[in-house]
């Protein structure tokens, strides 16, 4: 049986099934530590864990012997010239499996056990308490994710164990519209209607008496199928038809009349017992609800859920590495990243199964954003050098353009900033030549960010005008809000600060206008705008430290801690 390490929940050590003591809090820290950070170093783990010992490095000799002692020879730590890293013979940890994304459903069942480390504070390693929250939080959407994952899997051959996932998924995240549209629609399947309209019922009355709105129509979607199946005739070729002409229209730049027929091939697609033809018709909405109708993001969460059952079912490797990129990128977006990765990992065993490298990058690309949003710039750097490889000898002018505008952005974060021009320019010259005027701006933001530090500040203000223009031409939120920061950003650098705040507030607004703009930005424009503020406005700091801690952005999150908060003085009153 070897060495199990269960670190999500109460924290144990069992060995072929029997307990193996680890004593002391800090030894558990450290070897959460070492099992989640990519390249922990001595240093590092030393400043994080035990900076307040009167002897730091003994203690973390004391607890590096302690771990090494529990685990022994089957979870050896190694010291590679001060970076350390756990190397398993005989062991399974299960915060690896989950964020590795190769926990099977029933494996599933086991990692969803409780938050990391249950029980234990860090009160007197203030950086490592930080450090525990935030990875608490980003293991938290692995987990769910991994739920929604293993019940799409399983939903078509093992439907009662699928619904009994995700409702244990449901008590973390009750809301979530894949989730409860994919119990609908296996209620459904399963012959049992009633069960799936009361289901419905009911979450329609929660949602109303608890968020105070109306339940998303998608989530009756798989009730629609009943109404439409009695008498109708085979409709393969009229859906193929329209599937046809929804890709024409989407190509052609008609994104709502790629919508309306795409929405429309799906709902007949229902009718025909052809899951091969019904994922067909899904594929397409989903890239369409996904990259090119602001909006609609929840939309397509439902239909990403029943097309990975569907994609399971007839065994169709290249449509699940599609669907799983899609669900993880809308996490991403959301700041999810727990759950994004686990998705995009999921992605990437389909795509090299399908043995399609060029769906392995755009994966990759995905998953560097994700890296680079959390702070993990190595990792970021590493899947987006990859990508950048692939896509460019593949002639995907539109990818490659969007994975060199990715790529400039992290070395931007990492203070390589003449590379990151390089980087940002041939970006804007392969979304140019590609005609891709969705890509564009967010290559022209990362230069004009670039050209800003290089104290090119005519220059980037031309880029960041420009990136403005064309996002608010084709109404996408994102690249507004990104492209106003630089602006705010050059007139911060130019002393103006009254002026810098007032387009940051814009750019704020803008990245509000709609529930699927990227979650970062909006984080990232709150810290400019509570560093310029100097944290005097309180709701501007609260929405900061949410969107930070939730993702989480360590990078923003240390930038806001640094920010005194003025205290209001208590007023008294004489006697």
């Amino acid at each position: 049986m070897g060495l199990d390490v269960h670190l999500l929940g109460v924290p144990r050590i069992e060995r072929d099934g029997s307990p193996t003591r680890l004593a002391g809090r800090k030894p558990w820290g450290l070897l959460a530590y070492l099992a989640i950070e990519p390249r922990p170093t001595r240093t590092a783990l030393i400043d994080l864990l035990f900076g307040e010992a009167d002897d730091p490095s003994g203690a973390a000799r004391w607890a590096l012997h302690q771990v090494r002692r529990a685990s022994g020879p089957e979870l050896e730590v190694v010291d590679e010239d001060g970076v350390l890293r756990l190397v398993a013979h005989d062991a399974r940890i299960d915060v690896v499996e989950l964020l590795s994304a190769d926990a099977t459903p029933d494996e599933v069942d086991e990692l969803f056990d409780g938050e990391l480390l249950q029980g234990m504070a860090f009160d007197d390693s203030a950086d490592f308490e930080q450090w525990l929250v935030l990875e608490r939080g980003r293991l938290s959407s692995a987990a769910v994710a991994s739920i929604w994952s293993a019940a799409s899997s399983i939903a078509a051959k093992e439907p009662d164990h699928a619904l009994q996932l995700l409702q244990r998924g449901l008590r973390s995240d009750p809301f979530n519209v894949g989730a409860n549209e994919l119990a609908v629609d296996i209620l459904v399947r399963q012959g049992n209607t009633a069960a799936a309209q009361a289901y419905a019922d009911a979450l329609e009355a929660r949602w109303s008496d608890e968020l105070g709105g109306s339940m998303p129509a998608t989530i009756r979607r798989p009730l629609r199928r009943e109404r439409l199946t009695p008498g109708l005739p085979d409709h393969r070729a009229a859906i193929r038809s329209m599937l046809d002409t929804a890709r024409a229209r989407g190509d052609a730049g008609d994104h709502r009349g790629a919508l309306e027929t795409g929405r429309r091939a799906h709902e007949l697609s229902q009718a025909a017992e052809d899951p091969a033809l019904q994922l067909a018709a899904i594929q397409p909405l989903v890239e369409v609800l996904v990259h090119t109708v602001n909006g609609l993001d929840e939309e397509s969460k439902g239909l990403i859920q029943i097309g990975l059952r569907l994609a399971t079912e007839i065994g169709d490797e290249a449509a699940l590495a599609h669907l799983y990129r899609e669900a993880g990128y809308i996490e991403v977006l959301e700041a999810n990243y727990g759950g994004g990765e686990v998705s995009l990992q999921r992605a990437l065993v389909h795509a090299r199964a399908a043995g399609d490298p060029v769906a392995k990058a755009k994966i990759q690309t995905y998953l560097s954003i994700s890296a680079s949003d959390r702070g993990a710039y190595e990792e970021a750097e590493a899947h987006v050098r990859s990508a950048v490889e692939i896509l460019s000898a593949a002639d995907e002018d539109a990818w490659t353009a969007y994975a060199h505008a990715s790529l400039a952005r992290i070395l931007l974060l990492i203070g390589k900033v003449p590379e990151a021009a390089e980087a940002g320019e041939v970006g804007i010259e392969l979304a140019r030549r590609a005609r891709a005027l969705t890509i564009l701006p967010w290559a022209m933001v990362q230069t004009g960010e670039a050209f800003r530090f290089l104290d090119r500040r005519d220059d980037a203000e031309t880029l960041f005008t420009e990136a403005f223009t064309m996002s608010d031409a084709i109404d996408d939120p994102c690249w507004e809000a990104l492209s106003l920061r630089g602006l705010a950003m050059l007139r911060r650098d130019a002393g103006d600060v009254p002026g810098a705040i007032e387009l940051l507030e814009d750019g704020l607004a803008r990245s509000q206008r709609l529930p699927d703009v990227y979650a970062w930005a909006r984080a990232a424009i709150l810290v400019e705008l509570v560093e310029l503020e100097e944290g005097t406005v309180p709701d501007h700091m609260t929405a900061a430290r949410s969107l930070a801690t939730a993702g989480p952005m360590p990078d923003l999150q240390a930038r806001l801690l640094a920010i005194a908060v003025p205290q209001t003085p208590v007023q008294t009153t004489a006697r």
